[in-house]
């Protein structure tokens, strides 16, 4: 039952995020700004831990019944660590990394927005062939 709901989860907000991306890039920019401050907020810390929690418990589900798409999921969630680690340890070099590619034209970001919506689509059929 963990899987499927960490899928649709994971899968929903990717499918929000890509079509907002798609319909107001601008608006996506603006709000990324306004939640990347030049000072890393406390709730940064408590959200990357949170995080950092349901990766560790998402691998954990992953050995407990070895199976490929589980294996797969919490790769990918794995992936997100990488974000997370450069808002604990390097939060000045994130923020400046994070205005840049706000920064970039709106194709690339049209292009990110299909990546997004792939894989959404991705993780929700894997939802729905768990369920």
């Amino acid at each position: 039952m963990y899987f499927p709901v960490l899928c649709y989860f994971l899968g929903g907000y990717l499918l929000l995020a890509s079509l907002w991306l798609l319909v107001t890039p601008d608006g996506y920019r603006n709000l990324a700004r306004r939640w990347i401050p030049e000072k890393r907020p406390a709730w940064f810390l408590v959200t990357g831990a949170i995080w950092t929690l349901l990766v560790v418990w998402t691998w954990w589900k992953a050995f407990e019944a070895p199976t490929a798409p589980a294996l797969i999921v919490a790769a990918v969630l794995s992936l997100s660590m990488i974000k997370i680690a450069a808002l604990f340890f390097n939060y000045a070099g994130f923020r400046i990394f994070a205005g840049e590619f706000l920064d970039c034209p709106n194709g690339i970001l049209r292009t990110l927005a299909g990546i997004y919506l792939a894989m959404a689509g991705l993780l929700i059929a894997l939802g729905i062939a768990w369920g």
